[in-house]
């Protein structure tokens, strides 16, 4: 059984990652965990000795041992080859030495001490500079921020973990400052590790994104309760000022019970100031507020001068204050006056010229 697995596990095809220029640093990582896990990176690392130049005769043993070192080279240069693009493979093109292809790259992309210091240099200055956005994930911070930590690794910065887990507490927007203070106040920052601190910045995090989502759902709520109409029922304000006759403000009345605005209604009017109407089954608006229009002096009233008045002429009854007779023809009865009189006293306009013909046929 255990055979037959490692062969299984032997016919796996090999995948291995593609140098393209931009990516040496990654790249190294995994093809040294490929090479190790065919037990070929020695000969990358050290060499081998293949007795080149050498004019003394080689034994048996030693004749042996460098066929099985060409065997393992040549398996070891094949991976670097497969894992190099066609447009760096010129490169290495003509090495039939594992370890100097090798090299070859490494000094190309990894540089000399000086590249390596100036690189490091600018690996620096992004992890100074490098900050979690308002509105950026922990996780996404989070993997920018290992990505540079693992870059100055690989350039032989010796990156210590209690300066990471102090680089993520500083730079975190001002919503985790609650949580901030709790880990600096309870934990050992020394001895935190980087997993336990993202452990509990994270549960944070879904904490937050839970009220966001309370916060959101309510908001809407409450304005689809606004949007969404009333229904007019029995005892809802909307029907109960329709069954009384009440309006809303801007040129509208306030009736009393009842539909009669002169009768059983005297008294409970209630007009708007600057707007005027007229009687009957249509109301209409008449003009501006009177403090801003001309007052006539035959009638006292704002919507017009004396030269347009409808009683210009006419004599008026001082008994109703009417038009159109005098007092002795005056037909007003004392109750009929009172009623006029309130109605003149809450700021009501009539219709002027309904009014004047139908007291002219009256008097007829």
């Amino acid at each position: 059984m255990a055979s037959s697995s490692n062969q299984n596990m032997g016919a796996l095809p090999l995948s291995f990652p593609l140098l393209n220029g931009e990516n040496y640093d990654f790249w190294c990582v995994k093809m040294k965990t490929q090479l190790m896990s065919n037990d070929v990176w020695e000969y990358v690392q050290d060499g081998f000795e293949d007795y080149e130049g050498v004019e003394v005769a080689l034994s048996n043993e030693q004749k042996k041992q460098l066929k099985v070192d060409n065997r393992i080279n040549a398996k070891a240069l094949s991976m670097i080859q497969q894992g190099v693009s066609n447009n760096l493979f010129p490169r290495i093109i003509n090495e039939t030495k594992a370890k100097k292809a090798w090299d070859i790259l490494y000094n190309e992309y990894r540089g000399n001490l000086k590249v390596k210091t100036i690189k490091l240099q600018s690996l620096r200055r992004d992890y100074e500079n490098l900050k979690m956005k308002d509105s950026e994930l922990l996780t996404d911070y989070f993997s920018r921020l290992m990505d540079v930590v693992n870059q100055m690794k690989t350039y032989g910065e010796d990156v210590a973990t209690q300066k990471v887990v102090e680089k993520i507490l500083i730079n975190l927007p001002t919503k985790y400052d609650s949580i901030v203070a709790v880990i600096e106040n309870t934990q050992d920052l020394a001895t935190l590790s980087v997993a336990e601190l993202m452990g509990s910045l994270k549960t944070f995090e879904q904490r937050l994104n839970r009220q966001s989502e309370k916060s959101i759902e309510s908001a809407f709520q409450s304005k689809l309760n606004v949007s969404t109409p009333k229904p007019h029922g029995k005892g809802s304000s909307s029907s109960h000022n329709q069954s009384r006759g009440h309006f809303s403000s801007g040129g509208n009345f306030e009736r009393g019970r009842g539909g009669n605005d002169r009768g059983r209604g005297r008294g409970r009017n209630n007009f708007q100031s600057g707007n005027n109407f007229q009687r009957g089954n249509n109301f209409q608006a008449r003009g501006n507020d009177e403090a801003t229009q001309p007052r006539c002096g035959i009638c006292k009233k704002g919507s017009h001068v004396d030269k347009d008045c409808w009683f210009r002429g006419k004599p008026q009854c001082y008994n109703c204050n009417k038009f159109g007779h005098v007092k002795k023809d005056c037909r007003v009865t004392n109750n009929q006056q009172a009623n006029y009189s309130e109605e003149q006293e809450g700021g009501g306009c009539m219709f002027y010229a309904c009014q004047a013909a139908s007291e002219q046929k009256n008097d007829v």
